[in-house]
């Protein structure tokens, strides 16, 4: 079964305070314009690219958020956040963190896919695991008027 999220997200580090969100991600929201310089405590928290439009498949669009951050002792950290919308409204979101430094990967990072088949029929994958590596747990949902079928 299928779980459905309203996109009803607000995130103070990107400048973005919708509390209730309509649409599609525009590409290059939230991208960081001012870097600053990196301080003892080390960069802070930006997007390079912003929201980014990942895919779109008929009524459907995929989007996609990066950003990082460096503690300044060698640990950079990222998240990375998907949004899936039918139309106007958001179906499914998913956010994760991980980081890299001199001891290793942490935390779980995740992909998401919107493939169109020849027959006009939409698939939605999603993939989550361990960021040092592993075995990912792999879903994937058939699209169909907003709906999402787990396959």
């Amino acid at each position: 079964q299928a779980a459905f999220v309203d996109c009803a997200i607000s995130f103070v580090a990107m400048n973005l305070a919708n509390s209730c969100r309509s649409g599609p991600r525009t590409p290059g929201e939230g991208a960081s314009t001012d870097y600053g310089y990196p301080t003892a405590d080390g960069r802070p928290t930006s997007s390079m690219h912003g929201w980014q439009t990942a895919a779109t498949a008929g009524p459907y669009t995929l989007n996609v958020y990066e950003e990082s951050d460096n503690d300044g002792d060698g640990m950079t950290s990222y998240t990375t956040m998907h949004e899936l919308y039918f139309r106007d409204r958001c179906v499914w979101t998913k956010k994760n963190h991980w980081a890299r430094g001199i001891a290793g990967m942490y935390g779980t990072n995740h992909t998401a896919e919107l493939e169109e088949a020849d027959d006009g029929s939409i698939m939605f994958k999603y993939s989550v695991g361990p960021a040092s590596g592993g075995n990912d747990t792999k879903e994937t949902w058939l699209l169909c008027g907003g709906d999402m079928i787990k396959h």
